[in-house]
């Protein structure tokens, strides 16, 4: 990210079209603390399956039919 990103007072931050990892969702809400930060699952084909907005990288686990321990 640029050195001059906290200049921007964002309100929201919407990412799409690539899985964002953790150090990016950690420097966003760092940069951006009064941001609506949200990550949308999607597929060319289908569009936007759903949004998340937990700050956590990865496939919501609340989503997974599967719930391991």
């Amino acid at each position: 990210m640029s050195s001059s990103a906290h200049l921007i007072a964002l309100e929201y931050v919407r990412l799409s079209g690539e899985i964002a990892d953790q150090g990016i969702l950690n420097h966003l809400s760092q940069v951006y603390p009064k941001a609506r930060i949200d990550h949308a699952f999607a597929t060319t084909e289908a569009g936007v399956a759903f949004v998340v907005n937990d700050l956590t990288s990865g496939f919501p686990r609340v989503y997974s039919r599967v719930h391991l321990g």
